[in-house]
């Protein structure tokens, strides 16, 4: 008997991938139905090692997120049918989370201010009842990018605030024994896998290296590597949390650190710091990781230096500064790279700049600048880029703006900016 005759050919296994799409760090897992997981430690293609013969469901998923928690990667058109071709439209975004809520630090009124943030129109409002006390005069305030805890630095105290976030309602809750700095704490950065936070001591002439309790928030004091010359202020981390840069009140100077990515002790690089202003107290690196930038208050300039990605070098850019239109006291940059904005706290205003791909030379926007709160001191995006945020050294009203992606301009938001408890010096995003 001839067997029947069975149409069609042979089954052809056909490959699940797609792309991916922001991703910073390493540690990002992709799974296809459960298993055959994927390790990415890049941008671009991929595919699944197991291919799947025609007929066969797939539900692509992401069972580990990245080491960087400032951002989150998620997925779309991630699950079907195989049919008769690959797959290869699975698409993966990493992208920092929209901030619900904000926090200020008072440094007149000891105080840390907590804001709700309208996630479509960026409008912040103060949440009633929820202000915090906090040491003598918080000079900064940082977030976990996990989004559960905030630290702040009180100078008079010489110590950090450790504050749990409610996640639900925005409440902060001093749950832990403030922790010892050097003399005269000002900045706070947290290392963006949120294991490591650093503190400038001005006073001391150090920055203190602490290890981050990822349950419970807590602080443990690593080191205090001393600084050569006299007083740090201002500090920022790159994007991938390599290496930290320093503004020095007294020698106007940047120093650049690499960072332990085990330890998170600082070893301070062998080139010498190049100069900076008169009294750089803001300072931030291009997300992108190109530039760095230092806002030097008593001289009303801005400094700009090219980053070498490899070493974390600092080269100063030519012309090495840039005038600005009073008393330059802060400094932000959107996350596409594309734009700079600084605080002049003498003539209430923010200036904003476009930034040069390639040279890193700061544009003035058209118009130059914008008006805003009274002594604008702290400024800074939500996590997205879409929307900027002023603090008044002085009242502490925070008035926000919504970002043109395209021109750079500012437009500021509707309504009344609300007032926190005076002197706003830091404004920090929890998701």
């Amino acid at each position: 008997m001839i067997p029947p005759v069975i149409p069609g050919g042979p089954v052809v296994p056909l490959v699940v991938g797609g792309t991916v799409t922001g991703l910073l760090g390493s540690g990002l897992v992709l799974q296809n139905n459960g298993g055959d997981d994927r390790a990415i430690s890049a941008n671009g293609s991929f595919t699944f090692a197991t291919a799947l013969p025609s007929g066969t469901g797939y539900t692509v998923t992401v069972k580990d997120q990245p080491n960087i928690l400032t951002r989150v990667c998620s997925v779309s058109n991630g699950s079907g049918t195989v049919t008769t071709a690959d797959i290869v439209n699975v698409t993966i975004t990493c992208a920092a989370p929209r901030a619900r809520f904000a926090y200020t630090a008072n440094s007149l009124g000891n105080s840390v201010t907590a804001l709700s943030v309208d996630v479509a129109t960026g409008e912040v409002q103060r949440l009633p009842g929820l202000d915090v006390g906090s040491g003598t005069q918080p000079m900064s305030v940082a977030a976990a990018p996990s989004g559960k805890f905030v630290y702040v630095t009180n100078y008079v105290d010489r110590n950090v605030s450790t504050f749990a976030v409610d996640t639900a309602t925005g409440a902060l809750s001093e749950v832990l024994s403030r922790v010892t700095t050097g003399t005269g704490p000002v900045m706070v950065a947290v290392h963006p896998t949120g294991r490591f936070a650093y503190v400038t001591n001005r006073i001391a002439g150090t920055v203190t290296v602490y290890d981050i309790d990822s349950t419970t928030g807590a602080l443990t004091r690593i080191t205090a590597p001393p600084l050569p010359a006299g007083a740090p202020y201002s500090l920022a981390l790159d994007p991938l949390g390599r290496f930290a840069y320093v503004g020095d009140e007294v020698s106007h100077t940047v120093s650049a650190f690499s960072i332990d990515p085990s330890s998170g002790e600082l070893t301070r690089l062998p080139a010498l710091a190049p100069a900076a202003g008169n009294y750089p107290i803001g300072i931030a690196v291009d997300p992108i990781g190109r530039f760095v930038y230092a806002a030097n208050l008593n001289v009303s300039n801005v400094s700009g230096y090219r980053r070498n990605d490899v070493t974390g070098e600092l080269t100063s850019m030519s012309p090495p500064s840039v005038s600005m239109a009073g008393n330059a006291a802060g400094i932000a940059i959107d996350p596409t790279g594309q734009f700079a904005y600084v605080t002049n706290s003498s003539t209430h205003t923010v200036s904003g700049f476009r930034i040069d791909a390639t040279t890193g030379a700061l544009t003035p926007l058209a118009p130059a600048r914008a008006p805003t709160v009274a002594n604008p001191f702290a400024v800074a995006f939500d996590p997205t880029g879409r929307f900027v945020y002023v603090g008044s050294g002085s009242s502490g009203a925070v008035m926000g703006y919504v970002l043109d992606p395209l021109t750079g301009a500012l437009t500021a938001m509707v309504g009344v900016p609300p007032v926190a408890g005076g002197g706003a010096r830091g404004i920090a995003f929890v998701r």
